[in-house]
């Protein structure tokens, strides 16, 4: 049971909890820098990505339901 241990295996576990802690931290911090460095942002294709998970038929009805949504009301858009 958790309440049970040791004095010697609290501190352990205290130890290790503090290691983990500022290894979490060390990770947040790389990320904001590498972020910081590297202001242009990559494009990602998703159309790529969709490929990999359904058929490119569903891909295709998909993006184009997502176009009607995202350009409701406006002409010539989509496009048959």
């Amino acid at each position: 049971m958790p309440g049970n241990q040791a004095p010697g295996e609290k501190l352990e576990i205290a130890k290790k909890l503090e290691e983990l802690e500022k290894d979490i931290q060390d990770l947040k911090t790389l990320v904001l820098s590498e972020e910081n460095e590297s202001p242009e942002k990559e494009l990602i294709s998703l159309r790529g990505i969709g490929k990999a998970l359904v058929s490119e038929k569903k891909l295709d009805e998909a993006i184009k339901e997502a176009k009607k949504s995202l350009f409701h009301g406006v002409e010539d858009v989509v496009r048959d």
